[in-house]
């Protein structure tokens, strides 16, 4: 996760939250050894990973949306806003 832009790692337990931030210039091996020592142990706890997703409300003015029609925004030039179909994966 780190690799590929994670700005914080948090590690979900039942115990004390355990988190890891790559800007903070801490070692991951240090995020590593705080785990072990909290008594997680490999195999036994679910992780999992999210990526949140924001909007940008698209509209005909500036002065409400962020985004034109065709999702350029609208205070850069040639700068498009990520586009996903709302209903994709959603059963009929």
């Amino acid at each position: 996760m780190v690799a590929t832009g994670a700005e914080m790692i948090t590690l979900l337990n039942s115990g004390p939250s355990i988190e890891f931030r790559p800007a903070e210039g801490l070692s991951f091996d240090v995020f590593v050894d705080d785990i072990r020592k909290a008594g997680i142990r490999r195999n036994v706890t679910q992780l999992m990973s999210a990526h949140q997703m924001s909007t940008a409300r698209m509209g005909c003015d500036p002065k409400s949306s962020v985004v034109d029609g065709t999702g350029e925004c609208w205070d850069v030039e040639g700068r498009a806003a990520p586009m996903f179909d709302p209903n994709a994966g959603r059963p009929n």
